[in-house]
């Protein structure tokens, strides 16, 4: 018997998991007024969620706790992914995933298995975008949901991954200060460009650049430790050191999908994102916005 999966929402991420668990052999069922074929267009009109191994949440970030909390109250015992931005804190105890994909990337492993025996002195993420050009489809980006506060949209929830990153890499954080928010004329009310700096569990001192507005994409993290220093372009697939030089082939982020989902289905919950970390992330949002109204430091 074949399993089956349902995805709820069907933009490029929803198709990227419909495409991914096809592959793993998986009957896939999509929740979207835009798909095709094997669909429903609300998640209310699915009549027995027990007959799915897994449910994949990639709908708009504000939709997620309301479907979230569906599911619970169907009293739904399989396995569960929510994208990134999660959107709200998970409850401790459910197999929920929430899907920050970034951590199975080879650069990133490389990465945190350098930082076991580094002493880091500072870091430094880039993390810059062109809104109007950052998702493919042809939709105008102004009725994306990235261009409203209220349906989740913003660098700091767009770009939550690269939050989880800074988690998992260098520690949660232990006290921040942010500047920026809506600076740019683009469309909407959402933050475009937000600079965070901020004291870790493990770095003294970590600066945070998050942005809709360059036209030149960057995903960069370079590290300054006593023993070395350290740069990885998650872009271009390319790590480097004083010691060597490792270039990923050009389908690594596509495949960090893969070893995710694979994560999931085998509940290795030692390589995913934990429900912990995940809160953790939340958090994180939640002071820096804080601290964007305030404009003062805030502990953690």
């Amino acid at each position: 018997m074949n399993k089956k999966a349902l995805v709820v929402g069907y933009g490029s991420i929803g198709k990227r998991h419909t495409r991914e668990l096809r592959n793993l052999g998986f009957e896939v069922d999509i929740v979207s007024s835009h798909a095709k074929k094997k669909k429903v267009n609300n998640l209310k009109d699915v009549a027995d969620f027990s007959v799915y191994d897994c449910v994949v949440l990639s709908s708009e970030t504000h939709l997620h706790e309301r479907q979230y909390q569906w599911l619970c109250e169907k009293k739904y015992t399989g396995k569960m992914i929510v994208e990134k931005p999660v959107g709200f804190l998970l409850e401790e105890g459910n197999c929920v995933y929430p899907a920050y994909n970034l951590r199975f990337h080879g650069g990133v492993k490389k990465l945190k298995d350098e930082l076991l025996d580094k002493s880091c002195i500072h870091a430094q993420m880039n993390i810059s975008r062109h809104l109007p050009t950052m998702r493919e489809g042809g939709r105008p980006y102004g009725e994306s949901y990235s261009c409203s506060k209220a349906k989740g949209g913003g660098v700091l929830c767009d770009f939550s991954h690269d939050l989880d990153l800074l988690i998992h890499l260098f520690g949660p954080c232990k006290k921040l200060i942010a500047h920026g928010g809506k600076l740019s004329s683009l469309e909407g009310d959402s933050y475009d460009c937000v600079t965070l700096l901020c004291e870790t569990e493990k770095c003294p001192s970590l600066c945070l650049h998050l942005d809709y507005v360059d036209h030149f994409p960057e995903r960069t993290i370079k590290v300054s430790a006593d023993e070395d220093s350290i740069y990885l372009n998650l872009d271009e697939h390319y790590y480097c050191s004083s010691k060597e030089e490792i270039q990923f082939d050009e389908d690594e982020l596509e495949q960090s999908y893969v070893e995710q989902l694979k994560a999931v289905l085998a509940d290795d919950k030692k390589s995913l994102c934990s429900i912990s970390d995940s809160n953790k992330t939340e958090k994180l949002i939640e002071a820096i916005e804080h601290s964007l109204e305030t404009k003062v430091w805030v502990n953690l």
